[in-house]
């Protein structure tokens, strides 16, 4: 009896956790957004994985540092990110984002105004989700 109780809160316990996984990580990814959108350079070291890699729309890649450093620096600049579709798959602490989104801003001084789609790996390590690698196409 004892074992099957112990089995039910288990079943209990993790069928709770991969129902509420989605919306925390909704949660992190609008955050994220949000962070970008500001230059939140303190938001953003929090939300991404030290590992992290940022692969580009013209492919070239970017560390957590290299992306910080450019928001920081203003070299990148986002006045208003307008998330149009977000899709969350997860599985045991690891979750894919995908999404689509209209970007106004600058970019080493150009205009930015751009409709791209983009997926995202987090990965949630002590409870905490984070950012570990982003990869993002311009829609033409």
């Amino acid at each position: 009896m004892r074992r099957s109780v112990a089995f039910g809160i288990a079943l209990f316990v993790a069928a709770t956790s991969l129902r509420a996984a989605p919306t925390d990580v909704r949660a992190v990814n609008a955050e994220l957004d949000r962070s970008f959108e500001a230059a939140d350079v303190r938001a953003l070291d929090r939300l991404i994985r030290d590992d992290f890699t940022f692969v580009g729309r013209d492919g070239s890649v970017a560390s957590k540092q290299e992306v910080l450093a450019l928001f920081g620096a203003g070299t990148i600049h986002f006045r208003e990110i307008i998330v149009t579709e977000v899709d969350v798959r997860s599985w045991r602490g690891t979750a894919i984002v995908t999404g689509r989104a209209r970007t106004h801003g600058n970019r080493l001084g150009r205009p930015i105004d751009e409709e791209v789609r983009y997926t995202r790996t987090f990965l949630q390590i002590e409870g905490r989700w984070q950012l570990a690698a982003e990869q993002v196409t311009r829609i033409e």
